[in-house]
């Protein structure tokens, strides 16, 4: 299972637990238990879900005593799963137990299991949907063993029955506000009292902290809330040999979550916090909690925290040579905002860097545009190297630094490359149209004189050279002062007014009112003036237009926060969505201004409430990892394993989380095409990845979003997780707390809404809502998938159909069957080949009537196909098909096309006995000229001599064909089809199609002779 397989890695290479007394019962509980719990309480609410009654697993018997246990309150909560629920009160409780050390919890190995087992028992009520008083010990004692011979205790702990009144006690007890149940001597303990109370504190401290939804709840509480940070504190006091040993607990909190520079901010404040001897101890998206066993005050340095974070940008967005510079028939261009990151020495060797990673060569045309025809000049892509790399340096840089000296640059460099006397100055200034054509002739000239030595691999070298003595040469003129950098003192303020560290905000009240009114004031001045704002979020800084070379999307967008009649219609940005942008181009997400053309869609996993270290890092393996999702091609596609790993066909979520080609194997170092993640290597309370869509040119917002919304569904099941999956870069909640639902698709393209019934998704639907979805690619790329190319475009269609008539099913399973007749006979020229190839000689094969069966009931289909499994049951009994006519549609179904075709011909004005009467008269006759063999066919009745003399099973046929006749009137055409004849006629098609799968995988299991006996013994 990989969320085992993920989380024992990370145990067995967490330092914090080696000499932990407890180490071999945790890796047991991930090893044992944790598959079944997360098998049966992934969708199972412990806090939040819908407000519904949730469902009693099977095989639990309940006594009289308990009642249906409320979900209304719960609804109003935030989603939490049971699974969820339980990892993390475990994971919690034992990471202080093995921080404190031993000495604090001198437990051994079967007390730490039994510990273990009492909370994953400890809500029994939320697992059964039921509420019981822990009085009712007899009731309790019995559902917990139920409980735990389901979720195999026995495999982790092989005497936990000999110890359940110890676990009964244990669960019963760990919450101490309702249902505890304190008396021991109606329980028959084998564990000594003092440490069973202990026990019982630690699991009573774990599940009240598992109830805290942002990081500074674990200091302080609102008003009005109840006092978590004080009860937790309480219960870890009470236990006896935690003593001197008692943790301190901090946290640090930023104010919003926006990607990138978030998790930058989180991770530079966890080093200050590691470096004062604390250990991270909960992450949340917008903070982390953390834990230390001694006294240790810290006392945050904005100063630092600013650098620190401001460094490691300039690292990240330094990675890729191209980020923010662009290349055209002018040359080399930087956005502005470099020049705001990097200082003039750290830019020339930025600029170094990526023009000798240039390409195409354009000094030929260059050249032949100054009227040079010199062939011996060299033309090759070193002369663009150097020309271009030159012509930047003496143009961008020199006008940011000595601009009055323009021309002295020029004769430096001529000197430099002792070219002077041989090019003038004029002639290396010379433009047109704003292309440096003189550059390409000086840069020509030199490597013309360097030649053969210069090979390409060196002019990285040269450039950097160049660059020192061009550096050198400024410093002459007097161009060394740096200027004031906007984004950096944007950062700094941003830092300030949203870090929330330990209660001391770094920010003072005046400063951040000061903010609000300038974002206020520049929001008003800018909508009146039609001045740059930024269009993707509110700000109190100074906005300017986008640069092509930073914006992911399309720059000239509409933005309603422009004034309407404007002229201006590119958006504004401002310094801290600058260096987000930036900080997403680092880590490859997209090209500037295309983004929106690659129809990308981000998913973001948040805690439920949060993770624990182990959670954090499992998270992480897995989004570093994640592998192209196969979804239907071949056996080892998603669709193709959940199939195949029952023998019924049915697709089963059970095994979900065991398919392991979600993740790239160890020794698979290939880079996967359409999923494209980000996160830094420190643990963060929110991971994002990014997906784009299969291979085509030009993707649909339909393709888009087939994997974000399977992500966003099954996530949650298989990693305890909440998921977001939106269009937009910026994530849209700052933690769980802000959305109760676990599962939200944002913008989502409508085929899904109307596909799923909606675009969230609590706890308790996720299992049911994803098989839906399954069934729904299930059935598509059946009918429509060729090869790589899956044509999700037609979902739409398939979607809309079966929501209009769950019928059509089978009518795309024969859309299928002529699909594959056709192929085979293209293959073979051979018609009859085909139809034999196609399996519909025989009957349906077994595996498709299973699959197609399972993806009806899925999409909400009746129960035995309804009313025409009734049909076709009714019409069965007096008329068969031929056994070797069973691949002719007209023989299978001469009954029913026979009622259908009889009362769409009919009068309007015939009422529902004569239409009855009609109807029956007309198969009568067929019955009797298949009796005569002047037609195909045959009647069970009549062949029957057991049913008694020729005319009294004639009669009986009669009989039968009347009921058939009057159950097609009344509940199809009257019920169904409400009397209306143009809907009958516009579903006929449909309703066949129904019809012969039903008697397809009903009806030709045997020979017409075996049939005969069969009946009549």
């Amino acid at each position: 299972m990989l969320h085992r397989t993920l989380l024992l890695r990370v145990i067995d290479h967490d330092a914090t637990f080696t000499q932990w007394s407890g180490r071999s019962a945790l890796r047991d509980f991930v090893q044992e238990l944790s598959p079944e719990i997360l098998r049966h309480f992934a969708d199972t609410a412990a806090l939040g879900g819908a407000a519904t009654t949730t469902v009693l697993p099977a095989g639990i018997s309940l006594p009289p005593t308990v009642r249906q246990q409320s979900r209304e309150h719960f609804g109003q909560l935030s989603d939490q799963s049971l699974a969820t629920h339980i990892f993390n009160g475990i994971f919690a409780g034992s990471r202080l137990a093995a921080v404190l050390g031993n000495e604090a919890f001198p437990w051994n190995d079967a007390q730490w299991r039994l510990w273990m087992l009492g909370f994953v028992l400890h809500d029994y009520g939320k697992a059964c949907g039921i509420t019981i008083h822990g009085s009712h010990l007899d009731d309790v004692r019995s559902i917990c063993q139920q409980l735990g011979e389901k979720l195999r205790f026995a495999a982790f702990y092989p005497e936990w029955q000999h110890f359940l009144d110890d676990i009964v006690y244990l669960a019963q007890n760990y919450q101490t506000r309702e249902e505890a149940y304190l008396d021991t001597g109606d329980f028959t303990l084998h564990l000594p009292r003092r440490r069973c109370n202990d026990l019982r504190l630690l699991g009573s401290f774990a599940d009240i902290l598992i109830h805290i939804e942002e990081p500074r709840r674990v200091v302080t509480h609102a008003q009005g809330e109840r006092q978590t940070d004080e009860n937790f504190r309480a219960k870890l006091a009470g236990i006896g040999t935690i003593g001197e040993h008692m943790p301190i607990f901090a946290y640090h909190q930023v104010a919003e979550v926006r990607g990138l520079l978030t998790n930058i901010i989180n991770q530079v404040v966890q080093e200050q916090f590691i470096a004062a001897g604390f250990q991270p101890y909960l992450y949340f998206a917008e903070g982390v909690v953390y834990l230390s066993s001694v006294s240790a005050p810290i006392v945050p340095n904005l100063e630092r925290i600013v650098d620190a974070v401001w460094e490691r940008i300039k690292a990240i967005i330094g990675k890729p040579a191209a980020l923010g510079f662009s290349r055209d028939g002018k040359g080399i261009k930087a956005t502005d905002n470099l020049f705001d990151i990097y200082s003039i020495a750290e830019m020339v060797q930025r600029t170094a860097r990526y023009a000798s990673g240039l390409k195409n060569s354009f000094t030929r045309a260059r050249l032949d545009s100054l009227g040079i025809t010199d062939a011996s000049l060299p033309a090759d892509i070193r002369t663009d190297q150097l020309a271009e790399f030159l012509a930047f340096l003496r143009g961008s840089i020199t006008n940011a630094t000595v601009p009055e000296h323009a021309d002295d640059i020029t004769r430096f460099f001529l000197r430099l490359l002792h070219l002077e006397g041989i090019i003038t100055v004029e002639e290396a200034n010379q433009q047109r149209g704003g292309t440096p054509l003189g550059w390409y002739y000086v840069a020509s000239r030199y490597v013309q004189r360097r030649s053969p030595e210069l090979k390409p691999e060196d002019m990285s070298e040269l450039l950097t050279a160049i660059g020192a003595e061009f550096l050198n040469e400024v410093q002459r003129l007097g161009g060394g002062a740096e200027k004031q950098n906007s984004l950096r003192e944007a950062l700094a303020r941003y830092v300030a007014r949203a870090l929330d560290v330990n209660g001391t905000a770094q920010a003072t009240a005046a400063e951040i009112t000061a903010e609000i009114e300038t974002e206020w004031r520049r929001y008003n001045t800018g909508k009146a003036t039609n001045k740059p704002m930024c269009s993707l979020c509110s700000t109190p800084y100074e906005s300017r237009d986008q640069s092509v070379t930073v914006v992911l999307f399309k720059p000239q967008q509409y933005s309603t926060k422009n004034r309407l009649g404007g002229s201006r219609v590119v958006r504004g940005i401002c310094p801290i969505c600058t260096i987000e942008m930036l900080l997403r181009q680092a880590f490859e997400e997209g090209n500037p201004g295309k983004m929106q053309d690659e129809k990308c869609v981000y998913v973001s996993l948040y805690p439920a409430y949060f993770f624990t270290p182990e959670m954090a890092q499992m998270i992480q393996q897995f989004t570093t990892r994640l592998k192209d999702l196969n979804l239907n091609r071949g056996a080892d596609s998603l669709l193709g394993w959940l199939r195949k790993r029952r023998d019924d066909g049915v697709l089963d979520l059970d095994n979900l989380a065991e398919y392991k080609s979600f993740l790239q194997d160890d020794e698979d170092g290939q880079t996967p095409q359409r999923t494209i993640r980000y996160s830094e290597r420190e643990l963060s309370g929110l991971t994002t990845f990014v997906l784009r869509p299969a291979e085509s040119k030009n993707p649909t917002d339909t393709d888009a979003w087939v994997l974000p919304a399977f992500y966003a569904l099954a996530l949650p099941l298989i990693l305890n997780v909440k998921a977001v999956a939106t269009v937009s870069f910026v994530p849209l909640y700052v933690g769980a707390r802000d959305f109760h639902a676990t599962s939200v698709l944002d913008g989502v393209q409508p085929i899904f809404r109307q596909a799923l019934g909606g675009d969230e998704f609590r706890v308790q639907t996720l299992r049911a809502t994803l098989k839906k979805l399954l069934a729904f690619y299930d059935l598509h790329t059946e009918v429509f998938a060729e090869g790589y190319d899956a044509h999700w475009g037609q979902l739409s269609a398939v979607v809309r159909d079966v929501n209009t008539d769950p019928f059509m099913v089978f009518a795309y399973f024969d859309r299928r069957k002529r699909t594959q007749a056709a192929g085979k006979r293209g293959a073979n020229k051979n018609a009859g080949d085909a139809e034999n190839g196609a399996g519909q000689g025989r009957g349906i094969p077994v595996w498709d009537q299973q699959k197609f069966l399972d993806i009806y009931l899925t999409l909400e289909g009746a129960t035995d196909m309804g009313i025409i499994g009734k049909l076709v049951d009714s019409y069965a009994t007096f008329y068969r098909a031929r056994f070797g006519k069973l691949d002719s549609a007209y023989a299978v179904l001469k009954p029913f096309s026979l009622a259908i075709d009889t009362t769409i011909d009919s009068p309007p004005t015939m009422d529902a006995e004569d239409l009855i009467t009609s109807i029956a008269g007309v198969i009568n006759d067929l019955i009797e000229r298949i009796g005569d063999n002047n037609a195909d066919g045959w009647d069970p009745i009549r062949h029957n001599r057991h049913l008694g003399s020729m005319s009294e099973r004639e009669e009986r046929s009669r009989r039968c064909i009347h009921d058939f006749a009057t159950l097609f009137v009344k509940d199809l055409f009257l019920g169904e089809c409400m009397g209306d004849r143009a809907q009958l006629r516009e579903r006929a098609n449909v309703l066949r199609s129904a019809a012969r799968f039903y008697y397809l995988t009903h009806y030709t299991a045997q020979s017409d002779e075996a049939v005969t006996t069969t009946e009549g013994a």
